[in-house]
């Protein structure tokens, strides 16, 4: 199930995932919006971490590549998938954003993106610029016991069964509203 904003914050409140440096200016009725904190260059050759918070902002050449991390650090336990994608206007901008399209279940960390500025222009990159759209659905329906199993089996069952349910309930909700 897609979770609201009013169950997003439930699901902070009863620690089943944890969002840090959480803002309500990027909480939406269905979606956070993830920051940018962290840049890396490649710069004559070699990889060059910029951190934003420090230097404000940095100019992406045109047709030019940098990988970003989140300001956001993400804990889900194992009842919270999501689904990443790159927020519509930066396409007007000429921005096209790669990234993993899941957060799985027990994730834990920043997550990474890459930036490929795709326009003719310079495009200045700041410090908690909004850059990708998650959605996080509910998936605690689809957890249950592998009763015949021995109990080390179950647990390795409950893992695949979550991500083979959850791709299946998020592929249909999709389908239902294209």
């Amino acid at each position: 199930m897609i979770m609201t904003n009013k169950l997003i914050l439930k699901a902070i409140k009863d620690q089943r995932m944890k969002i840090d440096n959480f803002s309500k200016s990027c909480l939406f009725q269905t979606s956070y919006n993830i920051r940018i904190a962290k840049v890396l260059l490649s710069f004559r050759g070699k990889a060059v971490s910029v951190d934003l918070e420090k230097k404000k902002q940095i100019n992406l050449e045109p047709k030019n590549y940098v990988i970003c991390r989140s300001l956001e650090r993400i804990k889900l336990d194992n009842s919270i998938n999501v689904i990443l994608g790159g927020k519509s206007d930066l396409i007007n901008k000429g921005l096209l954003i790669i990234n993993g399209v899941t957060i799985d279940p027990s994730f834990e960390g920043y997550l990474e993106f890459g930036i490929f500025n795709a326009s003719e222009k310079i495009i200045k990159l700041k410090y908690k610029d909004k850059f990708l759209k998650a959605v996080f659905f509910d998936i605690s329906d689809v957890l249950y016991e592998q009763d015949w199993l021995p109990k080390k089996e179950q647990d390795k069952w409950k893992l695949r069964n979550i991500d083979a349910f959850a791709l299946k309930k998020m592929s249909s909700i999709f389908y239902q509203s294209g």
